[in-house]
Order: C-alpha cells, then structure tokens, then sequence
C-alpha cells in the first residue's frame, strides 16, 4: 500500500504572510470551552482567518423631506444625482447584473431567477433595460478598440472559423494580439 501524500488540514492556520494584508470586516474572540485552572496566564491569540462573500439585497430609503412655507410654497429636498440619473438601481448591482450576463454568459431568464432568489424586486422588463439600453459609450468603444489596436500593434493574428447553424452556413473572424481582440 502506498503511503498516502501528507495533506494541509483545513483548519491549520494559514501563513501570517496570506492573510496580513486581509482587510478584517469582523473579529470574533473565542474562549477554550475547557474551565481555565486558577492560576493561568493569559498569552494572547492564535489567529485564524475565514475569507467568505456576502451576497444580499440592500434597500435604500431616501426619505425626502417636504416643507411647507407660509406662502404657501413646497420646498423638497433632492436626490443624490447618481440616483437621479441611474433610477432606482445602484452602480454595484448594475454592475454585478451585467457581469453576470456578458462575462459569465448567464442568459437573462437565469439571471432573473438568481436576483429574485436573493430577494431583489425586478421585472423581466427592468432586467432587459438595464442590460440593452443607455450603452451607446460601450459600443462606441468597442468599435473603436479594432481601429487603434491596428494602429498600435506591431503584428496581428487572425483567425476564421466556420459553422453550419440551423441550416445557414456562418463564419466568425477573429482579429487581434495579446492587447486586443475583435470578431
């Protein structure tokens, strides 16, 4: 029988050198369950660190005060402006929906599913807004990265790949280096 190779154990702590640059987001101190004996003397910690994501919904209220004047005028108070030109979603969650959908390729249905599981309240409707529309500075981007990666590179691959899909035959044309790439 062949000696099994040593593994780490899980909860051996790890290098001081790993975790000493972690941002701690919450300490919790644990006493020996054991009675300590008179006498002891306290030596300080063993630290172990935990590293985990938290995903979940978080709600914002802005409560707009309303005053009335003795003329008879309403005087209100303002939304942030990022909130006034972004509406009613935030720059993380944007963020996280269109990664989720353009970089992981979860398709709109699923990513749907996904945020009503996490307790998040949004149309299909909304989704697909938040997704397609206002992305005109991305697309003038994109079109431009073909432009000046020819410009700035000193070579190019290129590479043209075929394929029949529901009886229509299709190519895809690969164009770029390290820096860059277009199809």
């Amino acid at each position: 029988m062949k000696p099994q190779p040593k593994r780490r154990n899980d909860l051996a702590p790890k290098n001081d050198l790993q975790t000493a640059n972690l941002p701690i987001h919450s300490t919790k101190v644990i006493q020996p369950e054991a009675e300590i004996p008179k006498g002891s003397e306290f030596k300080g910690y063993q630290d172990f660190t935990v590293t985990d994501l938290i995903i979940k919904p978080h709600n914002i209220r802005y409560r707009l005060a309303l005053w009335k004047t003795p003329t008879g005028k309403y005087i209100k108070g303002q939304l942030p402006i990022q909130v006034r030109e972004k509406g009613h979603e935030r720059a993380t969650l944007r963020s996280y929906l269109l990664y989720q959908h353009y970089h992981c390729h979860v398709t709109q249905p699923l990513l749907l599913e996904q945020i009503k599981e996490l307790g998040i309240d949004i149309s299909a409707g909304q989704l697909n807004r938040l997704l397609v529309e206002n992305k005109e500075k991305y697309h003038a981007e994109k079109g431009e990265i073909l432009r000046v990666g020819l410009r700035v590179s000193s070579y190019i691959n290129t590479d043209d790949t075929s394929a029949r899909h529901q009886g229509v035959n299709s190519y895809c044309t690969h164009i770029g280096n390290e820096w860059f790439a277009r199809e």
